[in-house]
C-alpha cells in the first residue's frame, strides 16, 4: 500500500506540495511578494538601474528555493503541446545567441554588463520564479494584482511627477518628459481592460453582476485616468496603439453579449445595443476632454507630437536600413549588447553613408535582435512571439467556466494583447527593451502549467 502511494506521488508533482514545511511556506509567500514587488517597480524609469539589482538579488535569493516538483511540472507542461515546446526551444536558442553575439566583443568587457542588465538578469529571474513560487490558482491571481498595482503605481508617479514639475516652474510636456510613461499604459492596461469588459462565460457573467459598484466604478475611473495620462506621454505610437486596445476589448464585449443574445436571451439586444452607445459616448467624451485639457495646459504638446516632423520614413533611412547593413556585416552571431557596440559599428557605417543619423538603436525589437545575435536571433525571436501568442489564445479559448479557467481566460488575454501591443506594434518603432518578457513569462508558466493540471485531473498545489 505504501508502495502504491510513493509511485502515486512521483506521477503526480501536484501531490508533492501537500504538507509543506513551514518555513518553505513563509519562503515561497515571501518570494512572490517580492517578484511582485519586481513588477510593480520594472516599469518606473526613474529607477531602473535599482531595479535591475533588484532581479539579480532575487535571483539569488531564489536558488536555494527552487522546487523540484515545480521543474518536473514545468518540464510535463512544456513537453505537453508543441508551441510550448518552441516557447521553450526559440527562448533558449535565443538567449545563446544574444551570449554568443556579445562574446565577440571580448577583451571588451562593457557588452556583458548590458547583456546582464537589460536581458539576463530579467530572463533569469522569470525561470527561477516559477521554479520556486507555487503553481497555482493564487499566484496566479497575484500576478494579476501586481499588474494592476502596477498600473495604479505608474499612474501616481506620472501625476506626482507633473506636481513636480509645476512646482518647479518647469514646462509641462514640451521636452516630452513624461513619454516613457507610455511603455508601462500600452503593456498594463489590457489587464484592467480584462476586468472591465472580462473574459466571461455566463457563469462568471453572474458573477460580475454580484460585484462592488463601487469597484467597478473605481476600474472605470482608472482607465479614465489612464486615457488622460497617456496623451501627456507625447508619443503618436501609445495614442494609436491604447486606442486599438480599448477598440478590440469593446469589440470582445459587443461580440460576447450579441451571442449571449443570439443564444437565447433576445431580450437582451435593447439592453447591449444601449450599453453599446455609452461606451462609445463615455471614450468620445474621453478623447474631446484631452483634447481640451492637453490644448489648455501644454498647448504646444498635443499638437506638437501629432505634427512632429520625425516620420517613419527617418526611421526606416537612419535606423532600419542601418540597422539591416549592420546586420548582414556580421549575420551569424551579431554584434552583442551594448551602446558601444551600436556606436563602433554605426561609425563605420557611416564612413560610407555620411548622411544618416545615429538614433542608437535599429529603433525596431527584431532587426534589434539581429544586431545583437545575428539572423537565426531574429527567426528565434519570431517564432517565441508566435508560439507564445498561440498558446495563449488557445488557453483563452478554452471552454470550461470554472472560476480557475475565467481567471485563466482574463490573465491570457491581458498577456496577449500586452505583448502584440508593446513588443508587436510599438517595439516595431521604438528602442528595444526586453526587461518585460520577465512578467509575460511568468504569467504564461502560471497559464500553462494551471491549464496542464486541469486536463491532467490534477490539483493545483496550494501550500499555503
Amino acid at each position: 500500500m505504501a508502495a502504491s502511494t510513493s509511485k502515486s506521488n512521483a506521477s503526480n508533482p501536484s501531490n508533492l506540495n501537500t504538507n509543506p514545511h513551514p518555513f518553505e511556506v513563509f519562503a515561497r509567500k515571501s518570494y512572490l511578494w517580492m517578484v511582485g514587488l519586481y513588477i510593480c517597480l520594472v516599469f518606473n524609469e526613474f529607477i531602473k538601474r535599482p531595479v535591475d539589482f533588484l532581479a539579480l538579488a532575487l535571483i539569488l535569493f531564489g536558488l536555494p528555493l527552487i522546487s523540484l516538483q515545480n521543474a518536473k511540472l514545468l518540464w510535463q507542461t512544456m513537453r505537453s503541446s508543441k508551441a510550448n515546446q518552441l516557447v521553450t526551444g526559440s527562448l533558449a536558442m535565443m538567449s545563446a545567441l544574444f551570449l554568443l553575439g556579445t562574446a565577440t566583443q571580448i577583451p571588451l568587457l562593457e557588452g556583458f554588463v548590458a547583456f546582464g542588465a537589460q536581458y539576463a538578469v530579467h530572463i533569469g529571474l522569470a525561470v527561477v520564479t516559477l521554479l520556486v513560487i507555487p503553481l497555482n490558482q493564487r499566484s496566479l491571481q497575484y500576478f494579476a494584482n501586481a499588474c494592476m498595482m502596477a498600473l495604479i503605481l505608474l499612474a501616481a508617479c506620472d501625476l506626482g511627477y507633473y506636481g513636480f514639475q509645476v512646482l518647479n516652474n518647469q514646462p509641462i510636456g514640451i521636452d516630452y518628459t513624461h513619454r516613457w510613461f507610455g511603455d508601462g499604459y500600452l503593456f498594463l492596461t489590457p489587464f484592467l481592460l480584462a476586468r472591465i469588459f472580462g473574459s466571461n462565460g455566463h457563469l462568471h457573467h453572474q458573477n460580475i453582476n454580484r460585484q462592488s459598484p463601487f469597484l467597478m466604478s473605481l476600474m472605470i475611473g482608472l482607465l479614465l485616468i489612464v486615457i488622460m495620462l497617456s496623451g501627456g506621454t507625447g508619443a503618436r505610437s501609445t495614442y494609436g496603439i491604447l486606442a486599438l486596445e480599448l477598440l478590440f476589448f469593446i469589440s470582445i464585449w459587443i461580440l460576447r453579449k450579441r451571442s449571449m443574445t443570439l443564444s437565447g436571451e433576445p431580450k437582451r439586444v435593447w439592453v447591449v445595443i444601449g450599453q453599446t452607445i455609452v461606451w462609445v459616448l463615455v471614450l468620445a467624451s474621453v478623447l474631446i476632454a484631452l483634447r481640451f485639457l492637453f490644448s489648455v495646459i501644454a498647448p504646444h504638446l498635443f499638437d506638437g507630437t501629432l505634427n512632429r516632423s520625425l516620420q517613419i520614413s527617418d526611421r526606416v533611412q537612419n535606423a532600419w536600413l542601418p540597422g539591416i547593413d549592420l546586420i548582414t556585416q556580421v549575420p551569424w552571431f551579431g554584434h552583442g549588447f551594448g551602446r558601444q557596440a551600436w556606436d563602433r559599428a554605426f561609425t563605420q557605417l557611416q564612413l560610407n553613408h555620411p548622411q544618416i543619423q545615429n538614433f542608437g538603436s535599429p529603433h525596431n525589437w527584431f532587426l534589434s535582435a539581429g544586431f545583437f545575435g545575428g539572423i537565426f536571433a531574429v527567426l528565434a525571436q519570431l517564432l517565441f512571439s508566435g508560439a507564445v501568442l498561440w498558446s495563449l489564445y488557445k488557453s483563452f479559448t478554452r471552454s470550461e467556466l470554472s472560476q480557475q479557467a475565467q481567471l485563466t481566460k482574463n490573465c491570457s488575454l491581458g498577456l496577449a494583447v500586452g505583448f502584440i501591443a508593446f513588443y508587436c506594434l510599438r517595439g516595431q518603432v521604438e528602442l528595444t527593451i526586453y526587461k518585460y518578457l520577465c512578467i509575460t513569462l511568468v504569467g504564461f508558466g502560471l497559464i500553462q502549467a494551471l491549464d496542464y493540471q486541469s486536463e491532467q485531473g490534477q490539483k493545483s498545489p496550494n501550500p499555503y
